[in-house]
């Protein structure tokens, strides 16, 4: 085969991994993205209208695939997938947990629509994204009263590797050169959270959470609770990379709840104390608890001698 059989062979071929750039638009991942989208072919229904998913465990259907196996399917190695699926799960939008399958234990997927139809809603509105576009019709499995988007709302262009689209002037600017006008109320957030990381990303979250009606909150409360996760970080001198990005903690695992009170600050500091005893190991034993009397020293010295 020379070159010109080649382009001949590119330009027939339909040996391709198609992929929306919504999905990459949402895992914030070139990987991830792609991962998310065959998780999300895996949700539709199969020519005879009937779920591809076959695994059933605590009430819910699951995707099981071995670690090897998204090679074949999207050219996903099995150390990508590991970092892949973490990310999806601390975004939300999949739940992951390990099931015996086949004889082995596996990680299994499972996809969380209302968390995904929530990040995909704060990116119509506020990230820039393209439409979906329903005027690109086919031949659809999904009865009527399942199709998983409403025509009225806003929609995202369907791009796949195959398709090239159309940047109109209404298409608002995106990307790493697009300006972004962030609140008062968000700036204070910003400013007082640990880790300033992914800056556009936290915005949308941000005004995604506010706007809520499921689980509503105020910009103090989130405020509040960024202060006393700082706190928390400070005190247990917690490593940078062991702290939540600013989407995660705003998103769709709720997890700003835990620091809304801020007794959270000194409960880390008696758990990250507790988890200094156990590190200690023999020097625990030998005066490392101020509470101790020398008394109860000896006894715990001769215990640790044993």
């Amino acid at each position: 085969m020379d070159f010109a059989d080649f382009l001949r062979w590119e330009e027939a071929s339909h040996d391709v991994i198609k992929v929306k750039r919504i999905y990459i638009d949402v895992a914030g991942d070139m990987i991830a993205g792609i991962l998310l989208s065959q998780i999300v072919y895996w949700y539709l229904p199969s020519k005879s209208g009937q779920s591809k998913l076959r695994v059933k465990k605590d009430g819910s259907l699951w995707l099981a695939k071995g670690r090897e196996d998204w090679w074949e399917e999207c050219r996903i190695s099995p150390w990508q997938f590991d970092r892949a699926v973490a990310l999806l799960a601390e975004k939300g939008v999949i739940e992951k947990k390990r099931f015996r399958f086949e004889g082995s234990p596996t990680v299994c997927v499972r996809l969380l629509p209302e968390a995904l139809m929530e990040a995909i809603n704060s990116l119509l509105k506020y990230g820039g994204v393209a439409k979906l576009d329903f005027s690109e019709t086919r031949k659809s499995n999904l009865v009527k009263h399942e199709i998983p988007f409403e025509r009225n709302t806003k929609n995202i262009t369907e791009t796949t590797t195959e398709i090239t689209t159309e940047t109109t002037k209404s298409t608002p600017p995106s990307g790493r050169f697009a300006r972004v006008e962030y609140s008062a109320d968000f700036s204070l957030f910003w400013n007082s959270y640990p880790r300033q990381h992914a800056k556009q990303e936290a915005w949308r979250v941000w005004q995604a959470r506010l706007r809520n009606e499921n689980h509503p909150a105020t910009a103090q409360e989130l405020q509040q609770a960024a202060a006393h996760y700082r706190s928390v970080c400070e005190s247990t001198n917690t490593p940078k990379h062991f702290i939540m990005h600013a989407a995660t903690f705003l998103g769709p695992s709720l997890r700003y709840l835990d620091y809304l009170d801020p007794s959270c600050i000194e409960e880390a500091k008696k758990n990250a104390e507790a988890s200094r005893r156990r590190k200690q190991g023999y020097s625990y034993y030998t005066g490392a608890d101020t509470e101790r009397t020398a008394e109860d020293d000896d006894f715990w010295e001769r215990i640790a001698k044993r």
